[in-house]
C-alpha cells in the first residue's frame, strides 16, 4: 500500500508533520544502513574523495551529517522524533504556516503548496510558481507521495 511509503504521520495540536525520515531514506555516507554516519564511514568517504569518486561537496555533506545528525526533537504532543539529515524539501498543508516559512527565508525548500495558499498568499514571492497539491481541505496525498518531500507540515 502506498501509505506505507508516506512514512509516519505525527499529529500536533496546530501542526501536522509527515516525515520521510521514518523509513526508506537515503543518508549520504551511511554505508551500513543504520541512518547514522560513523567515523569509519567518514574515513571511507574521504578515501573515495581522494580517489576522485566523490566530489568535495558530497564529502562536505557527509561530514556535516556526521557532525550534526541525528537530531532528536520533541513535538507539541511530547513525542520524540529523530531527524537523520538536513531537511531540503518541504510541503506545507497548513495555510497559516506559509508566511513564517517565507519570513525565515526557507521558501526555496518548499517544493509544493496548496491552491488555498496560492489564493491567500499570492503576494509571497515565488508561491505561484510552486507545484500545487490540492486545496487545504482536499489535499492530493498521492501527489505528495510522488514528490517525496523530506517533511510535510
Amino acid at each position: 500500500m502506498r501509505w506505507k511509503s508516506f512514512a509516519m504521520m505525527i499529529a500536533c495540536p496546530a501542526l501536522m508533520i509527515g516525515s520521510a525520515f521514518a523509513q526508506g531514506i537515503d543518508i549520504p555516507g551511511d554505508n551500513d544502513g543504520n541512518k547514522i554516519v560513523s567515523t569509519e564511514e567518514v574515513a571511507a568517504a574521504e578515501k573515495l574523495a581522494q580517489e576522485g569518486k566523490l566530489s568535495a561537496d558530497e564529502l562536505q555533506e557527509i561530514k556535516h551529517i556526521h557532525e550534526k545528525y541525528p537530531i532528536t526533537i520533541t513535538d507539541s504532543a511530547n513525542r520524540t522524533v529523530m531527524i537523520y539529515k538536513p531537511i531540503t524539501s518541504i510541503i506545507i498543508q497548513l495555510t497559516s504556516a506559509y508566511e513564517p516559512i517565507w519570513v525565515l527565508g526557507a521558501q526555496d525548500k518548499v517544493i509544493a503548496v496548496t491552491t488555498t495558499a496560492q489564493e491567500e498568499y499570492s503576494w509571497l514571492p515565488g508561491i505561484m510558481e510552486k507545484a500545487p497539491v490540492g486545496a487545504y481541505k482536499d489535499i492530493d496525498v498521492e501527489k505528495i507521495i510522488d514528490l517525496k518531500p523530506d517533511i510535510v507540515f
